[in-house]
């Protein structure tokens, strides 16, 4: 539940699959997406309109992409938004090298 909704995925597959977007394209729209983002949320970071001890990890590139089209583990993916064990490792090491 989020804010008195059920939310439940995939979050992407199926929008993808209806709006005809071919499988090339699906890496490229996500990586638009997750780019976008997280530019947004560094920018919150720097600048006169930086938030005081605010601090981002950049983790974009760590954790190896799950096989196009698949619903299962993959890469470091256990599924569209969650990274298995291994996956959480890897962030977890980034998120640790990052703190002073």
């Amino acid at each position: 539940m989020f804010f008195g909704s059920k939310i439940r995925g995939p979050w992407l597959y199926d929008d993808f699959v209806a709006k005809s977007i071919p499988q090339s394209l699906w890496g490229p729209v996500a990586d638009q997406l997750i780019d976008t983002l997280a530019t947004t949320i560094l920018a919150l970071t720097t600048g006169r309109q930086a938030i005081s001890n605010f601090r981002v990890v950049d983790t974009r590139g760590t954790l190896n992409r799950a096989a196009l089209g698949t619903k299962k583990k993959s890469g470091d993916w256990r599924n569209e938004i969650h990274p298995h064990k291994g996956g959480y490792e890897k962030l977890a090491a980034k998120l640790q090298s990052a703190i002073p």
